[in-house]
């Protein structure tokens, strides 16, 4: 009889284990896009697209009202063009060894994702390339096409002595429960490595960008699970936790609202669309923007941006395991060099989170542009190019 309860708990455990890795799959998988911060981080190829340092930080709790399962998520991505004065000034000696590459751009990302007893560490290192195209045949306005390639390393874990298994055979070690008959599944944790494609088109007005996310990945102990329950074997076989993802991307640069000597109004729509051809699901990325750029002269044709804000919506809809849309309403100020960004997000419907205090969640980043040049000329489709 005792034998009996030992491989029915085993049984239950290997059930809980299965749940833990469709848990996982269901809750982590995409969850570091935050391109509302940096487009960076939504199409890899737009590193080193501006004319300065991008060095984004940044926290996002995505939900609240469910205690310490809230799932937090703390990013860090920089990247920048490598030669045409990018990492030193033009005039300095050292740039005259940078200066070969200077159509190459490097960028990091480094995200650490946690989620109750799930935790990630997600590292990605970007190599791009800029190819400068013919100038536009009638108003002679720049162009350029941009490749990149991001390696990718994530390493996931769980701590299943988080799960809180009580019971009379429960042992209890530092006020943590766990079950005995859980063995090595007691700490859980496995590698992957994955690399995305991408590829970016700009001009001065648009940019329109293709990709293929974790287009090349290893395969990892929680996509084909052996659980051993006594003498019995089971083989449980998952889809990847990260996919193959086809991306489409297209932003406008600006849309005049209202221009003056001291304000200027855009409106900067983008949409992005990605799908998975293994699971046929799909996201729709839709962000709308208003920016104010605040702006006085300085001399001759010259100005000096004194601050920007901006104001905006983004809407994301997934078709996954169920449907469900999340709003993030944001506003971002920036002042000097550096842009602070809050946003909220909120779920309209989401069948995995039943309880209507765990619908939302806040974001908030500091984009430090070092090096950015706020003084425009009266082209203004010079700076529009590379600025956003």
């Amino acid at each position: 009889m005792e034998g009996k309860l030992v491989f029915m708990r085993k049984l239950v455990i290997g059930f809980v284990l299965c749940l833990l890795a469709f848990n996982l799959n269901a809750q982590q998988n995409e969850q570091f896009r935050y391109h509302i911060f940096d487009n960076y981080l939504l199409n890899p190829a737009y590193v080193g697209s501006q004319n300065y340092y991008p060095i984004l930080v940044g926290r996002d709790q995505r939900f609240y009202g469910i205690g310490n399962a809230t799932p937090q998520s703390y990013y860090l991505s920089l990247h920048s063009k490598v030669g045409e004065g990018y990492l030193f000034k033009k005039d300095g000696k050292i740039n005259e060894f940078f200066s070969q590459f200077g159509n190459m751009a490097l960028g990091f990302q480094f995200f650490q994702y946690s989620f109750d007893y799930l935790n990630e560490t997600n590292v990605g290192i970007t190599y791009g390339y800029h190819l400068d195209m013919n100038q536009n045949y009638k108003r002679k306005n720049p162009r350029k096409l941009v490749l990149a390639l991001t390696p990718r390393v994530q390493a996931l874990w769980y701590n299943t002595s988080k799960i809180g298994l009580q019971g009379e055979d429960v042992t209890s070690t530092d006020g943590k429960y766990f079950d005995p008959g859980l063995g090595d599944y007691r700490s859980y944790r496995t590698w992957i490595f994955s690399s995305d494609v991408a590829a970016l088109y700009q001009t001065i007005h648009a940019d329109f960008g293709i990709g293929a996310l974790n287009f090349v990945k290893t395969k990892n102990k929680l996509d084909s699970e052996t659980i051993h329950l006594n003498d019995s074997v089971s083989i449980v076989t998952k889809d990847s936790l990260y996919p193959t993802r086809l991306l489409v991307n297209a932003k406008l640069k600006f849309l005049d609202m209202y221009t003056s000597d001291k304000l200027d109004v855009y409106f900067i729509p983008t949409v992005a669309y990605l799908y998975s051809t293994k699971r046929r699901s799909s996201e729709v990325y839709v962000d709308l923007m208003l920016e104010s750029t605040f702006k006085k002269h300085i001399a001759g044709v010259r100005k000096e941006i004194l601050f920007i804000g901006q104001l905006g919506l983004n809407i994301n809809y997934r078709n996954e395991y169920s449907q469900e849309v999340l709003m993030q309403p944001y506003v971002a100020f920036d002042f000097k060099n550096y842009t602070i960004t809050w946003a909220h997000s909120f779920m309209i419907n989401n069948e995995l989170i039943g309880s209507g205090e765990a619908r939302s969640g806040d974001q908030i980043s500091i984009l430090f542009k070092l090096s950015k040049d706020r003084t425009v000329r009266e082209n203004k489709y010079t700076s529009k190019f590379t600025g956003r």
